[in-house]
């Protein structure tokens, strides 16, 4: 729900997407791609590692939380 969003989010998302995208290209192994995040990074790797189509290696979370549901996880 839009409203529900916290402001910028989607705009965050779709940036890491990009930069998950990009750094998948270059590994040799894609399972070496891991995200990490402290307060609100952490509940925008949180978010992405959710509902990412990238098969990611890991995700860690520090300090963070599960924000409502911006998109339908996939």
């Amino acid at each position: 729900c839009k409203t529900c969003e916290p402001a910028g989010s989607t705009d965050s998302i779709a940036s890491v997407e990009q930069i998950i995208h990009r750094e998948m290209q270059l590994v040799d192994q894609p399972s070496k791609v891991v995200l990490a995040g402290f307060s609100q990074g952490a509940a925008l790797s949180m978010v992405l590692a959710l509902t990412s189509l990238h098969d990611l290696g890991g995700v860690a979370s520090l300090s963070g939380w599960i924000p409502h549901p911006s998109r339908p996880v996939r």
